[in-house]
């Protein structure tokens, strides 16, 4: 082994061919790819087996991320070992109270990062989840997340939203352009931020949570409060509109003209005028009985429970004709008398009877 060169600080370990470092009781290797020289951390293996390297996207956010930023003289971030239950957990970062867990390999076990999750939190931790969906954009993020349709990224994203972390608020997704925060109580159902929020922002995040949860129960509550006011807008034109039509049709159409002699009875009228200016609705049935066809003309304000019942009571008189047939019976209608029943909140105020053109109150 060569002779480490003692460092405080892991961005003192600058990649230089040849070159180890000592972090923290730690030995870091110098690796010289062309493509992305590093530094990693050198493992002591027990048995004399090969060294085991984390995935370079693992020993970036561990070491080059979180190391880099909240690293003291003394005292580390990277794997930091709790003991929960007489069980052993290793947190792969630690920044004051908040313990993160960083997962490349998406096959491990969801009973598995469950039960770290639950350790950390037992411990008074505040457990953070971050896995690798960089081979994934934002855009193909949002149509998987909030389509039914399945693919390979729906069924990950499936499976890692069924976790304790997610249930919690706590699983973040790295993608290629950014990352996301699942967020379950947002409308959207996740936040957005940069790898740059996550790392500098990494103890604010919580009351950034807390904050982002409050806009966004607000901003619906502004929405709703605005729809409401649109559809009472668009409710008042309606009317308006029905209202000009209902105004026409009560002088002209021939339907109407029980209600229009309601309106202009001088006995009747005090008893309706309240309603003057509401929209009425018309409907018409007859029914023959004992020698008599009723015929019922319904008056049922819109915007009120009153209603208009006038009734028509003509008497059948049948009669026998000779037709080339022979005898057939002809009907015909005698007008008699009408009953004008007036109702509000489903209960008759007035009855009047009308009699060619004499009107009478009938007394309750």
């Amino acid at each position: 082994m060569k002779n480490p060169i003692e460092v405080k600080y892991f961005r003192e370990c600058i990649p230089t061919k040849g070159v180890w470092y000592s972090l923290h009781g730690d030995v870091f290797i110098s690796v010289m790819l062309k493509s992305k020289p590093h530094v990693r951390r050198k493992a002591i293996p027990p048995d004399n087996k090969r060294d085991n390297k984390l995935s370079d996207w693992h020993r970036e956010w561990q070491y080059d991320k979180i190391e880099n930023q909240y690293g003291e003289v003394g005292s580390k971030t990277y794997e930091e070992n709790i003991i929960v239950d007489n069980e052993t957990h290793r947190i792969d970062s630690l920044v004051k109270n908040v313990a993160i867990e960083f997962q490349h390999t998406l096959s491990v076990s969801l009973d598995e990062m469950n039960a770290r999750f639950i350790a950390h939190r037992k411990y008074g931790y505040i457990p953070y989840l971050v896995i690798n969906l960089t081979s994934s954009t934002f855009s193909e993020f949002t149509s998987s997340f909030s389509s039914d349709e399945k693919s390979p990224l729906k069924t990950k994203l499936n499976k890692w939203t069924n976790s304790e972390y997610c249930k919690a608020n706590k699983l973040f997704i790295d993608l290629d352009d950014c990352m996301v925060r699942v967020v379950n109580s947002i409308e959207s159902g996740y936040l957005t931020l940069r790898e740059s929020q996550f790392v500098q922002e990494l103890l604010c995040l919580e009351k950034d949570l807390v904050d982002k949860i409050k806009n966004d129960r607000e901003r619906i509550k502004r929405r709703e409060e605005q729809r409401i006011i649109d559809k009472k807008r668009a409710d008042k034109r309606a009317l308006e509109k029905e209202r000009e039509s209902f105004y026409h049709e009560k002088l002209d159409n021939p339907d109407f003209k029980f209600y229009r002699f309601c309106f202009a009875n001088p006995i009747i009228k005090p008893y309706v005028m309240t309603h003057n200016g509401e929209i009425f609705e018309y409907w018409s049935d007859s029914e023959m009985e004992y020698g008599y066809l009723e015929k019922y003309h319904r008056y049922y304000s819109k915007e009120s429970n009153f209603e208009i019942l006038y009734k028509t009571v003509s008497k059948i008189i049948e009669t026998e004709i000779s037709t080339y047939r022979g005898l057939q019976t002809k009907k015909e209608f005698k007008y008699d008398y009408a009953e004008i029943h007036l109702k509000e909140q489903y209960k008759i105020i007035a009855k009047f009877k009308r009699k060619g053109n004499r009107i009478e109150l009938i007394p309750e």
